[in-house]
């Protein structure tokens, strides 16, 4: 029997690959899309794919062996978009962080299955906040978007 894997790496990687490509870059500003901490590189725009919580398995369908399609794999994925701008504007970089919030949850709606990977997912909840840099030299804004996520194990 082929042990199962859960679905969180490959659904992570989607996520990914579908914020790069359908994300536009804000002229004068960078934009990296990153699993977990983006480490030393700190790009105005930056999209982390991050942690998992809540998940948890319950039994699907009757597999005699307990192999793949046995269980039912719940999860949510919470996906933080953080802007920078440098200057006073706090309209600006808050307009910004919902437009990278909103191509998240694109991703997600243009195909609830995430090309047949999942049962199905879906943007559950976020919500936003607005602050200066610890420097007082801009305003940081940061949206944090929960994806839910049911798949077949």
């Amino acid at each position: 029997m082929t042990i199962p894997v859960s679905t969180v790496p490959k659904v992570k990687a989607l996520l990914a690959q579908g914020i790069t490509d359908a994300a536009t870059v804000d002229p004068g500003h960078q934009l990296l899309v990153c699993f977990d901490d983006p480490a030393l590189y700190q790009p105005d725009d930056i999209v982390m794919i991050g942690k998992v919580k809540n998940r948890n398995t319950v039994p699907w369908q009757m597999v005699g062996d307990g192999g793949a399609g046995w269980l039912r794999e719940d999860y949510r994925i919470e996906v933080e978009v953080s802007v920078f701008r440098g200057g006073e504007d706090a309209i600006a970089p808050y307009n910004r962080a919902w437009e990278l919030a909103s191509i998240v949850e694109y991703v997600v709606r243009k195909d609830p299955s995430l090309g047949g990977l999942v049962i199905q997912a879906n943007p559950a909840d976020s919500q936003d906040e607005s602050s200066w840099d610890e420097t007082h030299k801009g305003r940081i804004v940061t949206v944090t978007i929960t994806i839910a996520v049911c798949a077949a194990l």
